[in-house]
Formats: structure tokens, C-alpha cells, sequence
């Protein structure tokens, strides 16, 4: 420690010019302040050095990780002071969504945040990890009667951000109606502690698992023709809304899950665009490591990507079969020794970043994410919002996010619609057609919205 001190000290001498001298007290300061930060502080009270292992892959884009957005349009017109007051009160149950994230050596940690969490009426998203979000990584605005909760992917994933968005529509409810909004299991309060494991990040140390045969999945897949990189930083969507009760009629009535009903309709809307596609229609569909990694109660990401195939042979049996085999491919996928082996994989990726000392070498190995083109598409299910009985004050809840090349889809359910909505990096709107029109051929129908232009912006976290 005095050789540090003396060395720091031999330094500033050394430094000719008062500018010069000033700077590196300010550089000197600020590295303190962060040290002081990392070892004194974490995304909870009591945690320490907490780095961010889980989030890396969303740290090291080149312009910076593209905001994560849940829209949400309620009945009634937003109240400010009811929101902020929900948003507050639901943090104290929450204290890991106002953490912000500093960067040492080219790493990530959690920190505690002492600026608060302060609401805007706006339809403009701010940049996360700014200061006009007082550094937050969530941030939540508004504009009439929708509601923007946004959220950088290096904090959580949406299973980990999802009870929190419960909780602070839960209270915000409660204040706006000035009614006894009745107390809903599973939604957590202000009062009520974290659960076991709740901050665990699940990527820390590698998993033991059996050996055996895993499933062998073939990644090159039909390419959609749009799917090719582009310099307009304009992405499109396009909301449907399908009634929850017929949606789940149809998935019963042919043994689907919710996610692999809405493939196996996108794997025959894409055949009847391309009926001579010659590699397999894939979805990419997100699924959650927590059970497998015995981290279920983990707010960090923790997510894979399984594959769905869709084939011409596949797409000549009855839908029910086709149900079949994709549940098969599920289960297959979703085996916990497989799980833990793609976790090791990742893990092993964490470790090589380890060894690299500065945030431009960190960089330079995670640019195949920026360059990453996934045939065919991208599926994600986040579930069903529990709502309770104020969800007859929420209309409809999508999630959304620009900077992603292809097509990707993201499905929620509340008890009155199933929200699925296309997102995408070209304007045609010839994929979410076919696909109304399938779902139609299965006398299910559904409302489309028109084609929304958006950008969502990227983080401020460090200076590019």
C-alpha cells in the first residue's frame, strides 16, 4: 500500500503542467471513488464486489446495448404522483432494480445507487446508465394512458424483471383507484423479504453433470431474405392481440405449449411464402436455466436458446403430431445435464474475458454478438402477467427492443389477450400477414395493429 502511495505520488510530480496535474487528480479521485464503490457496495445491502457475470454479453456492444421495453397500455389515463409513489414503494422490495453498474479493468459491478428512481411523462425513452436516468439500468415513464418500463439486459432477462413489473403495477393500482386491490399470491411486497438465492448469479462456478448423449442441433437454417445487416437503425413493429381463452383453446386442442403453438403457426406461415425452402425453418425460442441450475429464484440472466425445426416432412403430418415432435425437441433441450453443459459453455466464455485486462480487449472478443445473424427467427414467451383483479385496469403489455438483425417475436399473456408482437429489422409486412392468416385457417382470430416505426435508445454506460 505506501509502495502504491509513493509511486502515485512520484507520478504527480513527474506530470508537467497545472492542466495536466489537474487531470490526473480527477482521473485519481474518480478511480478511488470506484474502488470505494466495488468493495463497499453490491446490487443488495450486504454484497460485495458483486460482478457481473450472467449480464457480460450486453456489456461490450460497440454503440453501447439497446433499451428493453415493456409498453404497457392501461385503462385510464396515468397518474404521476401515484406512479412515482408505486415506483418507490416497490423498490423496497426490489432494491437490486436501482443498482447502476461500474466499470473497473474492463469488468462490470453492481453497486449500491444513492439517486433515486424519478419518473418522467414522456413518450421519448431516456438512455439507460445515464445521467438523465440518475444512473438507474430501469427506468419508467409515461405518456396518457401507456406505461414504459424500461430495462437494460445486463440487469436481468424478463423472467427476472417480470415480478417487479407485478409488484409496481400492484401498487400502483392500489393508488390510483383508492380501492382495496386484493392481496395476489405470487405478488411480492414491500414488506415481505428477498427469497433464498434471489441475487445469485448462476454463472460463478461450472456445473457438474452426467455424460451422455445430448441432442445434437443443426444451426443453419432457412435464412429470411430481410435478415441481412443494414445501416438504418429503424426497426418496425406490429401488435396482435388474440383473445386468451381462444388461443388457449387452440394450443389444448392440438397438445401445444403456448410458445411452440405460436412456432409451429410461423413455421407454416414462412412455408407458404417460401413452399421451396431447402434448409429447416428455425425458431430460436428462449428458455429459462433457473430449475436446472438451482437458481430458480434468480432476478440475473439466466437463459439459453433451444431450436425448433420445422420441415417439409414435418409440415406433411396433422398439427397434432407436428406438436408432438416439438415438444420432444422441448424436453430434449430443456434436460437439465444438457442445460448444465451449455452453462459450462458460457461460463467458459466468462473465464476467457477474465484473462483479458482492458475493456477494448474484452471488446474485440464479443464482436460476434454485434455480427450474429440467427436462421430463421427468434421466439420468446415470457409468460402469463399475474395481474390478480387489477388487471381490468391494464389493457394490453407488449416488449419490445430495436438493434436486433431478422425477425423476432415476443408473446405475453394476460387474462384477456395473448400480446404477441412481431419486431423487426425490415418493414414488410408480408410475416405477421401470413401468420394472421394461418392462425385464421384455425378459426382463430386476432386484431393487428399498423406497422410502428421505432428506435430504442442505446445505454450510456461508459463513453464511446
Amino acid at each position: 500500500m505506501k509502495s502504491t502511495v509513493n509511486r502515485t505520488i512520484g507520478k504527480f510530480f513527474e506530470i508537467e503542467g497545472l492542466a495536466e496535474k489537474a487531470r490526473f487528480l480527477v482521473d485519481l479521485l474518480q478511480e478511488y471513488s470506484v474502488n470505494f464503490a466495488i468493495n463497499h457496495s453490491g446490487s443488495i445491502k450486504g454484497n460485495r464486489r458483486e460482478k457481473n457475470r450472467s449480464g457480460q454479453s450486453y456489456l461490450y456492444k460497440r454503440l453501447g446495448m439497446e433499451s428493453e421495453v415493456f409498453e404497457i397500455k392501461m385503462k385510464d389515463r396515468v397518474y404521476s404522483a401515484e406512479l412515482q409513489r408505486a415506483v418507490t414503494t416497490s423498490l423496497k422490495r426490489f432494491p437490486y432494480m436501482s443498482a447502476k453498474l461500474l466499470q473497473k479493468e474492463g469488468d462490470f459491478y453492481f453497486v449500491k445507487n444513492d439517486q433515486p428512481m424519478i419518473i418522467r411523462e414522456t413518450k421519448k425513452l431516456r438512455k439507460l446508465g445515464s445521467w438523465r436516468t440518475n444512473k438507474n439500468l430501469v427506468d419508467v415513464t409515461f405518456k396518457g394512458k401507456t406505461l414504459f418500463i424500461s430495462f437494460h439486459h445486463a440487469l436481468a432477462d424478463g423472467e427476472g424483471i417480470k415480478p417487479f413489473i407485478e409488484t409496481l403495477l400492484f401498487y400502483y393500482c392500489s393508488y390510483r383507484y383508492h380501492k382495496r386491490i386484493k392481496k395476489v399470491e405470487g405478488i411480492r411486497l414491500a414488506s415481505e423479504p428477498l427469497l433464498v438465492g434471489e441475487t445469485k448469479d448462476p454463472f460463478l462456478k461450472p456445473y457438474e453433470y452426467e455424460e451422455k448423449e445430448f441432442p445434437k442441433i443443426e444451426r443453419n437454417g432457412f435464412a429470411l431474405p430481410e435478415s441481412v445487416k443494414s445501416n438504418d437503425e429503424t426497426n418496425y413493429r406490429f401488435e396482435l392481440l388474440v383473445e386468451h381463452s381462444a388461443f388457449m383453446a387452440f394450443a389444448k386442442k392440438y397438445n401445444a405449449t403456448p410458445s411452440i403453438a405460436v412456432a409451429l403457426v410461423m413455421g407454416q406461415a414462412i412455408k407458404n411464402l417460401y413452399p421451396n425452402f431447402d434448409k429447416p425453418i428455425i425458431c430460436n425460442s428462449a428458455v429459462s436455466m433457473r430449475k436446472a441450475l438451482d437458481c430458480e429464484n434468480s432476478f440475473k440472466n439466466c437463459v439459453k436458446s433451444i431450436m425448433f425445426h420445422y420441415t417439409h416432412e414435418l409440415s406433411e403430418k396433422p398439427l397434432k403430431e407436428q406438436a408432438v415432435e416439438f415438444r420432444n425437441l422441448l424436453s430434449a433441450q430443456r434436460d437439465t445435464d444438457y442445460l448444465k453443459k451449455s452453462a459450462n459453455e458460457i461460463i467458459g466464455l466468462f473465464e476467457q474475458l477474465d484473462q483479458l485486462p482492458t475493456y477494448s480487449e474484452k471488446q474485440k472478443i464479443m464482436t460476434f454478438f454485434d455480427e450474429m445473424l440467427a436462421h430463421t427467427y427468434f421466439l420468446s414467451y415470457i409468460g402469463q402477467f399475474n395481474f390478480g383483479n387489477f388487471g381490468k385496469y391494464i389493457e394490453t403489455i407488449h416488449l419490445y427492443n430495436s438493434g436486433v438483425t431478422g425477425l423476432g417475436i415476443n408473446v405475453i399473456a394476460t387474462d384477456k389477450y395473448f400480446c404477441i408482437l412481431f419486431k423487426q429489422s425490415f418493414p414488410t409486412e408480408k410475416y405477421v400477414d401470413e401468420f394472421v392468416k394461418v392462425l385464421k385457417t384455425y378459426d382463430v382470430e386476432c386484431k393487428k395493429s399498423p406497422p410502428i416505426p421505432f428506435i430504442t435508445p442505446t445505454d450510456a454506460l461508459i463513453k464511446r
